[in-house]
């Protein structure tokens, strides 16, 4: 999508985290099993094989999120990924790293990671 914004020169919208989840209501979202408790001790893996603290862990390279430990969820989760998603990607292709891809359990269990601290 973002590839396609590009070549039309459509400027991509910065989404809040009621944004997110007012699109996901509209869409007939459900919060049926999206709420569920993760695993932090498996987020944290996830974290790190999906290479998040890759530049997540270096405050040098990205913010680290765990600043804010107990009040990261899924929405915020996205609406992030949504607005710095184009800078992360740049950052991905310049150390010629793949996107990464990320199941609804894997979330759930990155967002426990997060909200749990270090």
């Amino acid at each position: 999508m973002w590839e396609a914004m590009e070549r039309a020169g459509i400027a991509r919208p910065q989404l809040s985290e009621q944004q997110v989840a007012d699109i996901f209501a509209y869409l007939g979202g459900s919060s049926s099993g999206a709420d569920k408790p993760g695993d932090a001790t498996r987020g944290r893996e996830i974290f790190e094989a999906k290479l998040c603290a890759s530049c997540h862990d270096d405050p040098y390279q990205a913010p680290a999120l765990h600043s804010k430990t107990g009040r990261t969820g899924a929405f915020s989760l996205i609406s992030g990924l949504w607005n710095h998603g184009g800078g992360m990607l740049s950052r991905m292709v310049s150390r010629n790293l793949a996107w990464q891809t990320l199941s609804p359990e894997e979330v759930n269990n990155i967002l426990a990671y997060l909200n749990a601290g270090k």
